[in-house]
């Protein structure tokens, strides 16, 4: 039973993973000529109007919180650590800022052997070392950034840790339609004022774009949520590599990032890391379903 909890929480995982890389990719296009706040506050607006009819269909029971804290606790996690991330993600290279955020799975699994109690195995321990491994193969210290901005993806890597084990801890009373529309709204409360400070017009396609980030975001948040209340902390986070690999391959399509000889290495290692705790949970890699059937897949479209 424990298996296939595990193995329907990897493929809710990888969904997520495969949405929020895609979401990084258009926040990082956007984040050139919109202000961070402003992208933040508006990003979460849509959401929150994509929301809205689910919020409805829940009934006036969304409207009571059975666990404030946890609403509390994400809101404020969700704010301070997504301006990092699109702040990052606007003044970086997108590859460079997916690398960094790997800190967020070399933060879980410790936090939540600490903080959730969790009994992490060995080899989800040993799978980490190795994903850290090919993460310093990847970002390996050049001196091409200043310290700060690079401390800031750090950052916003623990913020995000925090939120998913937290939202494991005191969220399982709150439906995940709940915990998305209530992270939707107090994230429009706290971003508001900052976001009105320096606003600007927002053109037409900017605009098509934030829509879309707020889509994609919905998903990551939906299916990280139901990943992670299934699944093991630990799980997620290794699944959660395989955004880099995406990350590189959108930066070399859109972006004009070519990985070099150390990029190749490091994301081989990151695969492994991947396919150790897989293996160990006797578990098969999900893949998109086009992919299983034979159809033809093309990454650029996804």
């Amino acid at each position: 039973m424990e298996n296939t909890h595990n193995s329907k929480a990897m493929t809710f995982v990888f969904i997520a993973v495969v949405a929020g890389t895609g979401m990084d990719a258009f926040v990082k296009q956007v984040g050139e000529d919109v202000d961070t706040w402003q992208l933040l506050f508006l990003r979460w607006c849509f959401a929150a109007l994509l929301l809205i009819p689910m919020a409805v269909k829940e009934g006036a029971g969304i409207f009571v919180w059975k666990s404030p804290k946890a609403h509390l606790m994400r809101g404020v996690l969700n704010c301070v650590a997504s301006f990092l991330l699109f702040y990052s993600l606007a003044n970086l290279p997108l590859a460079v800022v997916v690398t960094i955020f790997f800190a967020e799975p070399l933060f879980i699994v410790p936090i939540s052997a600490l903080w959730l109690k969790e009994k992490v195995a060995p080899g989800h321990w040993l799978a980490t070392l190795v994903g850290f491994i090919g993460v310093l193969l990847i970002a390996r210290p050049s001196g091409e950034f200043a310290p700060l901005e690079i401390i800031y993806p750090f950052a916003g890597a623990l913020g995000f840790a925090l939120l998913h084990i937290g939202t494991k801890k005191y969220g399982s009373q709150e439906s995940p339609i709940s915990l998305m529309f209530w992270l939707a709204i107090l994230t429009i409360l706290m971003s508001g004022p900052m976001a009105v400070a320096d606003w600007a017009p927002v053109s037409l396609k900017d605009f098509s774009f934030i829509g879309l980030i707020a889509v994609l975001g919905s998903v990551y948040s939906y299916f990280w949520i139901v990943g992670l209340r299934i699944g093991s902390a630990a799980i997620a986070a290794h699944i959660s590599y395989l955004s880099l690999p995406m990350a590189y391959l959108i930066g070399w399509a859109f972006f004009d990032e070519t990985p070099d000889l150390y990029t190749i290495l490091g994301t081989g290692v990151i695969f492994l890391s991947v396919l150790m705790v897989s293996v160990k949970n006797g578990m098969k890699l999900p893949f998109p379903r086009t992919l299983r059937r034979g159809k033809t897949y093309d990454a650029k479209a996804s």
